[in-house]
């Protein structure tokens, strides 16, 4: 397999784009669940080339952007106490709180780092501030265990992680006018597909698992708009029925289902993960008494996110967008990151 050759071929683009403007069909809505794929839209510039009735609208698939304001005003709590080191992914540290953002967090690629960090300051505490879907979680459950294994004390979790199956679930009871899905192909990585075909064909929908390469979305929209079936894997160079099954058992040994929060959205059933009773003392919650319940979180009434993430608004529908609201003084989560709605619009000035 070559990625250049085969999935940036220009001359695969050029048939897939023909294909595409001929379609004569009803009105197609496809929702691109995850940020990734609204930044690969924006980027290949794959809204312009779309016939006038077929249109993508957003998802809440972004992490960062469905991270709820009360998680980050715990996270900077916690590093208001000098005996703490927090760390964290890069693009959280952007993200408001109600009133403030992180300041002085260890920005990391991965959560190994910190047990590092652990061995290297025994006498400070390390929290990992843990936000993803399914493509992240692995790692955070296997930084766990090690911590565990290893007998490392002074390292512990702060979970905000989320599962795309019951959020997709919640979209269809929040009946959002979807008509079609391109889902993550990183989550069904680890996830597989099959969740997915089910979801579909219960559900009379269209949807494919998609990579994030210019033919791998063309080729979706191709199939959404012209096959009879209502599913499809298109994303079989890495994704399989079953998925990781090694790393979705690490998964279920470190974390259980929980509700969670949405930023801007609500609280949504299942949705969530939180650490078992056995690696309890590897959680923030229990180790700093956080009383950390989501449930308890306010919507901010005048950022459009929420209804941007569900598809129901697109973010030039925002007042906000572009004005007091840009990648330079970001207003809501879905322009703070770089995979937002907001900033991926913004970003490739999508009309």
């Amino acid at each position: 397999m070559n990625i250049y050759k085969d999935f940036k071929n220009p001359d695969i683009i050029e048939k897939l784009v023909r294909k595409i403007r001929t379609y004569k069909g009803k009105t197609i809505r496809i929702m691109e669940v995850c940020g990734s794929h609204t930044d690969a839209i924006g980027k290949y510039g794959i809204r312009e080339i779309l016939p006038k009735n077929v249109t993508f609208i957003s998802g809440p698939g972004c992490p960062v952007c469905v991270t709820d304001t009360l998680y980050m005003d715990k996270a900077i709590e916690l590093s208001y106490n000098p005996n703490i080191i927090i760390c964290s992914f890069g693009d959280l540290i952007k993200v408001k709180g109600s009133q403030n953002t992180l300041k002085g967090a260890k920005v990391v690629l991965s959560p190994m780092e910190c047990l590092d960090m652990a061995k290297s300051n025994p006498q400070k505490e390390i929290v990992f501030l843990s936000v993803g879907f399914e493509t992240t979680t692995p790692i955070t459950a296997l930084t766990l265990k090690k911590a565990y294994d290893e007998n490392i004390k002074n390292i512990s979790f702060f979970v905000s992680n989320k599962t795309m199956p019951n959020i997709l679930r919640f979209l269809l009871s929040q009946k959002v006018e979807a008509d079609a899905f391109l889902f993550p192909g990183h989550v069904a990585t680890i996830e597989g597909y099959e969740f997915y075909e089910r979801f579909c064909n219960e559900n009379n929908l269209k949807g494919t698992v998609c990579g994030f390469e210019p033919v791998d979305i063309l080729a979706s929209i191709s199939f959404i708009l012209f096959e009879k079936d209502n599913f499809k894997n298109l994303y079989g160079r890495f994704v399989s029925k079953k998925g990781n099954e090694v790393a979705q058992a690490l998964v279920c040994d470190i974390f259980e289902e929980c509700d969670t929060y949405l930023r801007e959205i609500g609280l949504v059933k299942g949705a969530g993960l939180k650490i078992r009773d056995k690696y309890s003392d590897y959680d923030a919650n229990t180790k700093f008494n956080l009383k950390y319940d989501p449930k308890f979180v306010i919507k901010d009434k005048t950022c459009l996110c929420g209804e941007i993430m569900l598809g129901r608004k697109s973010p030039l529908d925002c007042p906000l967008f572009g004005n007091s609201c840009t990648p330079m003084k970001a207003f809501g989560p879905c322009m703070v990151s770089a995979e937002g709605s907001c900033a991926s619009y913004y970003k490739y000035k999508s009309q």
